[in-house]
């Protein structure tokens, strides 16, 4: 919940840190000594020592249904552990994420042509879904949209990695399409509740689609 970009800091932290309440109460210069921790980020530590933000964000948790993993727990995807820079938390809405999954990826243009549509369906509901594959997309407008509903018109399964908190739909368009998701899959994000769908998340989380 601090205002620092990225989970690399986090996960110096709590590596460093294992009592994760030491890290609001131990000194700027004990801060200081986790690498990637400077004078800066240390005082946004210790302003944002309030604790009640954690419980809030369960609280939200609760009333979306939504899981919280941590990058620390033995239900995190195993595949997504290995990337160069996993998230340190995953919200989950949906079906329980697997720890081994077979996933593949179809995302592409926002200028969805016949032809697009057409080999999106094919790839999505007859090629990869009928051999138990695991549709991974962003739920971006046109070919996102078309490989999550392709999957789950065949009845298969589907994840939506967000660029936004599991509590926005985005596009709006999508809300039915994020509801059925939440039913067959699961829809998840690094991002705590709340973010807004904004330009610079969506290349961030482009590395979670990736990596699942």
């Amino acid at each position: 919940m601090c205002p620092w970009p990225g989970p690399i800091k986090p996960r110096n932290l709590v590596t460093a840190f294992p009592e994760i309440k030491d890290i609001f109460t131990v000194s700027k210069t004990d801060l200081c000594r986790v690498e990637g921790i400077d004078v800066k980020t240390a005082a946004q530590i210790c302003s944002n020592h309030d604790l009640d933000l954690g419980q809030k964000e369960l609280e939200k948790a609760a009333k979306y249904e939504v899981t919280i993993l941590s990058l620390w727990e033995k239900a995190f995807p195993n595949l997504l552990k290995k990337i160069y820079d996993p998230p340190a938390v995953l919200y989950c809405r949906g079906l329980p994420l697997q720890t081994k999954e077979d996933c593949i990826a179809i995302v592409g243009t926002r200028a969805i042509t016949p032809y697009g549509r057409a080999v999106t369906k094919q790839l999505a509901a007859e090629t990869f879904s009928c051999r138990a594959l695991t549709i991974v997309s962003g739920m971006a407008r046109c070919i996102d949209t078309a490989a999550h509903k392709a999957t789950l018109e065949g009845g298969s399964r589907t994840i939506a990695v967000l660029g936004c908190g599991v509590d926005r739909v985005y596009p709006a368009e999508n809300k039915q399409v994020m509801q059925h998701i939440i039913e067959l899959g699961t829809v998840i994000s690094e991002f705590p509740f709340g973010t807004k769908p904004e330009g610079g998340n969506f290349p961030q989380r482009n590395r979670i689609i990736s990596g699942l």
